[in-house]
């Protein structure tokens, strides 16, 4: 992913293009690529922006944004004034939550899996058995709702 994102700042810092162009570039190319193994892998915060950290470095003078622009405000929703950019690590957060809402709800494998796990992780704080059955889990496995 490092390697990806040093060519992709590479490509950037070396051609000329335009505000459009350099967004759209990223937002459906490098953006993507970064994106997609990411529910596979477990990235600390820190590891996440040291992949992101050339990407933003040649994007933001290309869009026309200060390079040293707050990562608060790169990071930060448009509707809070911010360039609307997910990190990568909220995002592989997010992609985790939805695999285990949506697998313990469909019953698959890895849903009674993540059920087990969390069974024994419980046992081993000192909680006691524990049944997802008779847990607020069961609720999201029987919600009609949830048909992701």
């Amino acid at each position: 992913m490092c390697n990806a994102a040093d060519l992709w700042a590479d490509q950037m810092r070396t051609g000329k293009v335009s505000r459009v162009d350099a967004w759209l570039s990223f937002s459906s190319t490098i953006y993507r690529t970064l994106v997609y193994p990411l529910p596979a892998l477990n990235l600390t915060k820190e590891q996440c922006y040291y992949i992101v950290k050339p990407i933003l470095t040649y994007l933001l003078p290309a869009i026309g944004v200060c390079r040293n622009f707050s990562r608060k405000l790169v990071f930060c929703p448009l509707k809070f004034l911010g360039l609307g950019i997910k990190h990568l690590h909220t995002v592989q957060e997010i992609a985790w939550i939805k695999s285990l809402i949506s697998h313990v709800h469909k019953d698959t494998l890895t849903g009674r899996l993540y059920c087990t796990s969390l069974e024994a992780f419980l046992v081993e704080l000192g909680l006691g058995f524990f049944s997802y059955s008779n847990y607020p889990l069961n609720k999201l496995r029987n919600a009609p709702h949830l048909l992701l």
